[in-house]
């Protein structure tokens, strides 16, 4: 039977070694883009049963142009590596109190009450990750988190309706980086430009999932934090979220997710960085590791899209899933399959929760 929720001790030391990187600052609009909203899109597979794609795209001078006028509302807020993480083992139920519950930062506290999940698939050259499986099946994910219980724990803070958060269509996005392995901002942006233009999708009821390959980092112009398996020294984070603006109060809001399925070497000995050590029996580690990062940023984006003013924790730095992340999982069963993931902090019952 499934536990209601998690409860945990240590509030504070969890809060504080758990805490992501979050800022308020916001950025300034640039650029004359004019990009009409469009909240919600029919849904549609780009997906072949077999993984293949529907539809692939190269990216263009008018995306490179687009790229170049967008900016971030403020700081992402990033899932840490898993190393960074103090905890070794799944959380056993335990006491904790109020400190971590989430509160509105903004009157306005915009949330996502219902989106739209576009995912954007970058591969170099068509041949390199040339299906989704390269990162699991994370369509098939998104489509059994909709309406789920997992997913109707965001709706205490957002208000909507767990059905109401659907799939709407991937495309894989050629992209090639010609002096490095390393995605910055701009070629984020680029790839983001090219989803848009597919989708036409705008507003803070769409999302967009840019999933990179293997082998690839990605790194923040103005932070020394990286997504870097092959370089400890500037590995911090596992993925993130935030928006992008893309003209005078228009967003594109998006998540950034680096392959989850990568080793690190710490002391000779070889570590999952973005995932737990210790799975399941059966578990299909890729499938699993890719869909508890991308439950993690949907739900946060869900419940905080431009990050920190929507439902946040300003005490200890957090978003709902940052709690919960990699100390508080869960063999869920959804879309006739099961999937090891996180669970999200719950205000309701003041701990982690995979049910409303």
């Amino acid at each position: 039977m499934k536990q209601p929720f998690v409860r945990f001790g240590g509030a504070l030391l969890l809060a504080t070694a758990l805490a992501a990187c979050s800022g308020t600052s916001q950025a300034v609009p640039t650029g004359p883009a004019q990009l009409q909203p469009s909240h919600m899109q029919t849904p549609q597979s780009a997906v072949h049963p077999d993984g293949k794609y529907h539809g692939v795209v190269s990216v263009t001078s008018s995306d490179r142009a687009m790229a170049r006028t967008m900016s971030i509302t403020g700081k992402p807020h990033i899932l840490p590596m898993r190393l960074k993480n103090p905890f070794a083992k799944v959380r056993p139920d335990s006491t904790v109190g109020y400190p971590l519950d989430m509160s509105c930062q903004t009157k306005k506290c915009p949330v996502m009450n219902a989106s739209v999940a576009y995912n954007l698939y970058v591969t170099p050259d068509g041949k390199a990750c040339a299906t989704e499986k390269c990162w699991g099946n994370p369509e098939e994910f998104l489509k059994a988190l909709t309406g789920s219980p997992l997913a109707a724990v965001s709706t205490q803070y957002t208000g909507g309706d767990a059905s109401k958060y659907t799939f709407g269509g991937s495309v894989a996005v050629q992209y090639h980086l010609n002096y490095s392995n390393t995605f910055y901002n701009n070629d984020l942006f680029t790839v983001l430009a090219a989803g848009y233009k597919k989708f036409h999708a705008t507003g803070l009821n769409a999302q967009y999932h840019i999933f990179l390959p293997p082998g690839i980092d990605t790194c923040f112009d103005q932070y020394g934090e990286c997504y870097s398996p092959d370089n400890l020294n500037s590995f911090f984070f596992c993925a993130y979220h935030t928006a992008a603006i893309a003209g005078p109060g228009v967003y594109l809001v998006y998540s950034v997710e680096p392959y989850q399925n990568a080793k690190v070497t710490v002391n000779g000995q070889k570590f999952y960085g973005c995932q737990n050590q210790v799975v399941p029996k059966g578990t299909n580690r890729l499938n699993s590791g890719t869909a508890s990062t991308l439950s993690h940023e949907s739900e946060e984006a869900w419940s905080d899209p431009l990050p920190n003013s929507g439902w946040f924790n300003p005490a200890y730095g957090m978003e709902d899933a940052d709690v919960c992340a990699y100390a508080f999982m869960a063999t869920e069963h959804m879309g006739g399959k099961s999937w090891y993931v996180q669970k999200n902090y719950s205000n309701t019952y003041h701990g982690c929760a995979d049910v409303p």
